[in-house]
């Protein structure tokens, strides 16, 4: 399993594309998470403005918000992510460099028996 699909990963990008009050329903059905999951990951990700007591269940609406710590780790996370294609991309590069230089000493060297 890449970390692409990991339920915290999809959550967090559904609850990063909403601007405003939402339901988190739609994100964990997304994430294939369940309610419990979501209690236990809930207040290490998610603020609520207008916390009441007992805490919302995932159905209601409220004014949820990504703590700053998880936006920061997301985009932690998007930047990796970003880093690796780029790498990838630059290896790719470098070998059909590598790939043409060859080619061209095989000519220069041709061209010199000939």
């Amino acid at each position: 399993m890449s970390i692409e699909e990991h339920k915290y990963i999809k959550l967090l990008s559904y609850a990063i594309i909403q601007r405003s009050s939402y339901h988190m329903e739609p994100g964990l059905q997304l994430a294939n998470m369940t309610e419990a999951e979501f209690e236990n990951i809930r207040d290490s990700l998610f603020i609520n403005a207008n916390m009441q007591v007992p805490p919302p269940g995932k159905n209601q609406v409220y004014n949820w918000r990504l703590r700053p710590e998880a936006v920061f780790g997301y985009l932690t996370y998007k930047q990796y992510e970003h880093a690796q294609k780029s790498s990838k991309r630059a290896l790719y590069i470098a070998a059909a460099s590598l790939g043409v230089a060859v080619l061209t000493l095989v000519i220069s060297g041709l061209g010199l028996w000939l």
